[in-house]
């Protein structure tokens, strides 16, 4: 892999938490990115918590119709059927990231301290690649790795 290989999304924490748990293993997103499997992604949980807790890597992405998603995938989603049908309400696809190998960090990797290193971070609202610039938001968080 290179490191144009890692990818930042953010998460509420209450959703953060269940991949790290495990009960969430697959992530829901209304437009599917264009990333390929066995990207590492990582995962900032937004306020309160805001910082980057971890990450997974992708397995796959697997897009239908939302029906057939939540019939394939529904039950690690860590969301309700509510919950689904309310977010996919009025969209003909849905795009579903597995994930698997997750990683929790020893040290969560604060906002304040992403904007030390890079001083224009703005957590992303669908996906950002970390590379060029933001590789050193990787690189420098290594060490906060539990092993």
């Amino acid at each position: 892999m290179s490191e144009h290989d890692d990818i930042l999304i953010s998460l509420k924490p209450k959703y953060a938490i269940e991949v790290f748990n495990g009960t969430k293993t697959v992530e829901l997103r209304k437009r599917k990115p264009n990333v390929a499997s066995g990207t590492r992604v990582w995962i900032y949980a937004t306020a309160p918590t805001a910082a980057i807790c971890g990450y997974a890597y992708l397995t796959q992405i697997k897009s239908g119709a939302p029906s057939t998603i939540w019939r394939l995938l529904g039950e690690k989603t860590a969301v309700s059927k509510k919950e689904f049908d309310a977010y996919f309400f009025g969209c003909d696809l849905a795009h579903a990231l597995v994930l698997a190998n997750v990683m929790r960090m020893e040290e969560q990797l604060p906002l304040w301290r992403i904007r030390e290193m890079v001083s224009e971070f703005h957590p992303p609202q669908f996906f950002c690649r970390l590379n060029g610039s933001r590789a050193a938001m990787r690189l420098n968080s290594r060490k906060y790795l539990s092993v």
